[in-house]
């Protein structure tokens, strides 16, 4: 390990002065990232020798991914097959071999005979897609990632452990299935056919409507006015009797007009006539302000819908000896 360490540093230190001498403009990106991945290989090789493999995998992953040499791909596979991840150590190594035979490594043959006594221990699925379920658009993923066409049908060795598989398709409902691999073998997972996606229907009444209880506000409103009305109607009918009340007691103080002239009184019958005028008036306002509030109150129940009433009803009245009025609103 310490020897191959030394020839590896010896390596880079050459290619280093190579990239600086020759473009420097153009290389300096290229030596960034050789030095990131010597010091990510440093730091995965002292994380290994101290037993802590879950931390040194990802250091080494990282030092391959910014420099890919033959070396960081075997000792990356190394850490995988400690870590049981039997699929990922596997093309690790084929890698490492194919690098090193390159460079006419002989070190290439080590890797390859630790590739094949890996073998027998792989777990390999086969995403199996009939033809019935390859609907245009078809998309299979394994993990979050594309799978390929070319590898549909085909046994791929995976890491054991849970994968998750999906199918989409425009139009279809996604498919999933969650597997858990826990042995060597080959095992088949079938894409179906997929459902064809849900659509609700159209309502060609319009819009939903929103059910709502029997005594909305509405309603309320209406029975709200109704009670209104009444103590309209009655408040007239009350001012009614007393301008009766105050005419009668005026009629001693008074004589009858003849044709179209006014009756004759005394100063004494003045208070009682404006009194029962002024009640008359209120009377005649009271009247009228029930009769719109019970008329109201009727649109608003008939009116009232019990699956789709959004309405905010309100009723008002006020009644003067010489004004008066009457209100009732509503959205429906």
């Amino acid at each position: 390990m310490v020897a191959s360490n030394r020839g590896r540093g010896l390596r880079r230190c050459i290619l280093f002065a190579i990239l600086l001498s020759s473009t420097p403009a153009g290389a300096q990106g290229a030596v960034d990232n050789i030095a990131a991945a010597e010091a990510f290989f440093q730091e995965a090789v002292q994380l290994s020798e101290a037993g802590r493999t879950v931390e040194a995998c990802p250091k080494f992953a990282e030092s391959h991914r910014l420099d890919p040499q033959g070396g960081v791909a075997f000792e990356l596979a190394s850490c995988y097959e400690k870590l049981g991840k039997m699929a990922s150590a596997w093309g690790a190594f084929n890698e490492a071999s194919a690098r090193r035979r390159l460079r006419n490594d002989k070190r290439a043959d080590n890797a390859q005979s630790r590739a094949l006594a890996l073998e027998p221990q792989l777990a390999k699925l086969a995403i199996v897609v009939p033809e019935g379920s390859r609907v245009p658009g078809l998309s299979v993923k394994r993990d979050g990632v594309e799978v390929g066409r070319a590898q549909w049908d085909s046994a791929v060795p995976v890491d054991r452990g849970e994968v998750m598989i999906e199918a989409s398709a425009p139009g279809k409902e996604l498919w999933r299935r969650l597997l858990r691999i826990e042995r060597a073998g080959v095992l088949n997972l079938e894409i179906p056919v997929l459902a064809d996606a849900k659509v609700a229907p159209a309502d060609p009444s319009g819009p939903a409507e929103v059910s709502v209880p029997f005594w909305s506000a509405q309603r309320i409103a209406a029975v709200n006015a109704v009670g209104l009305g009444v103590v309209g109607l009655a408040l007239g009918l009350g001012l009614g009797v007393d301008a009766s009340q105050k005419l009668g007691a005026s009629e001693p103080y008074c004589q009858p007009g003849t044709g179209a002239a006014p009756d004759v009184c005394t100063p004494e019958a003045r208070p009682l006539r404006d009194g029962a005028r002024a009640a008359g008036t209120g009377s005649t306002v009271a009247f009228i302000a029930g009769g719109a509030l019970i008329a109201g109150a009727a649109v608003l129940w008939f009116t009232a819908s019990r699956a789709s009433e959004r309405s905010k009803s309100k009723a008002a009245v006020w009644i003067s000896p010489s004004i008066g009025g009457a209100m009732v609103g509503g959205q429906f």
